[in-house]
């Protein structure tokens, strides 16, 4: 039977992230997360 390569994403998908540390700069905010095993950057802001 194939495993679906969508998977994984949906079960990081369901999970909240939590907030490793978070920034603001005079080019916008920076989030720094964790989703189950994987983490994650957030900008907002000019590039």
């Amino acid at each position: 039977m194939a495993k679906s390569l969508t998977q994984p994403y949906l079960q990081i998908a369901d999970e909240s992230p939590v907030i490793i540390e978070r920034s603001v700069t005079p080019r916008g905010e920076i989030q720094l997360q964790r989703r189950g095993p994987h983490y994650e950057i957030i900008s907002n802001g000019d590039a």
